[in-house]
């Protein structure tokens, strides 16, 4: 069932907060590999854009 697939994934997280730092890049990684598309993010540390610029083109290039 999906609710006990998020009640696991948030006890994970709960345990590693970086796990959902990862999470949260990969998923924002998967969005922006859209055409065309702006990704707008509440973030103000310039480290983790460098960090969703790098692993966007790293997945660009695994696609390629």
């Amino acid at each position: 069932m999906a609710a006990e697939k998020m009640l696991q994934a948030a006890e994970i997280y709960a345990k590693s907060p970086i796990t959902l730092k990862l999470r949260e890049l990969q998923t924002l990684t998967d969005i922006a590999r859209e055409k065309n598309l702006v990704v707008v993010t509440s973030t103000t540390d310039t480290h983790e854009l460098g960090n969703i610029i790098a692993l966007t083109q790293e997945r660009l290039k695994k696609s390629q």
